[in-house]
């Protein structure tokens, strides 16, 4: 599905999806494929690959690690969730292994589409 091109996104809830009349016309040409992963393990792919994910039956939490990159020169042109470019700084591995807060919330933003600018210009009068 990558070589499709974007899929546009729109509002589906209280997140942001594939718009669902494209992806329903892609089903009807390209196979699915299922990827079971056992505990622990990590899945990447291209940006634009179609994919889903079913509802977590587990009692354990699920966890996502989402990563884009986007050139240094190339700002969001309007203030919103994605910030203006930032040099990052790095840090040693071991700051990584030092976290003890994996399953406190506080601190952590999620985006809401009632609230971000960005998402709500996705939003159809």
């Amino acid at each position: 599905s990558h070589l499709a091109g974007r899929v546009d996104h729109v509002a589906v809830g209280e997140q942001n999806g594939a718009d669902l009349e494209r992806v329903n016309e892609l089903k009807k040409i390209m196979p699915l494929i299922h990827v079971e992963l056992d505990p622990g393990d990590a899945l990447f792919f291209h940006c634009n690959v179609l994919h889903t994910s079913d509802q977590n039956r587990s009692d354990r939490r699920r966890w996502a690690f989402l990563i884009s990159y986007n050139r240094a020169d190339n700002n969001p042109y309007f203030p919103h969730h994605h910030p203006q470019y930032t040099p990052l700084h790095k840090v040693s591995n071991s700051v990584i292994m030092e976290c003890s807060c994996i399953a406190d919330m506080s601190g952590k933003d999620f985006m809401r589409n009632t609230e971000d600018a960005s998402i709500k210009l996705h939003d159809k009068p």
